[in-house]
């Protein structure tokens, strides 16, 4: 579908997010991702709930903060200079306003307006999240 660099973390390192769409039911995208991947652990805020994992590249299962709050990208890798560690959120799309949910937003500031692309969700089947740390943007 599309995708979104957050804002500057610094020492020249951002947030990129992929976005895609599936029309399956979130439990059935679920399945099929926790076949490859570790559980997916559940999150929420004010706006809504998504449930989330990690994995790294070299095959390394990533650790989560689990006291951090919200569970995010974050959560699982802390280490901005890791640009092997990829976190997997999903949203079940049928919520209002998605583009406000913590997850979907690869910054530390929450969306005041919808980026088009998201804006654009049908509200039915599940939205589907990598995020990973890019340098050099």
């Amino acid at each position: 579908m599309f995708e979104d660099l957050g804002g500057y973390w610094g020492g020249d390192i951002s947030q990129k997010s992929l976005y895609y769409w599936a029309q399956a039911p979130i439990t059935d995208v679920q399945t099929y991702y926790e076949e490859i991947f570790q559980p997916f652990l559940t999150s929420s805020d004010q706006h809504g709930n998504w449930i989330i994992t990690a994995y790294h590249l070299d095959g390394k299962r990533p650790k989560t903060d689990k006291n951090s709050g919200y569970i995010l990208h974050t959560s699982f890798c802390s280490d901005k200079y890791d640009s092997g560690c990829v976190t997997l959120g999903l949203v079940d799309a049928t919520q209002i306003d998605l583009y406000r949910l913590g997850v979907s937003s690869p910054s530390t500031f929450y969306r005041l307006t919808p980026p088009p692309e998201l804006a654009n969700v049908p509200l039915r089947g599940t939205l589907i999240i990598y995020s990973y740390w890019i340098a050099g943007f």
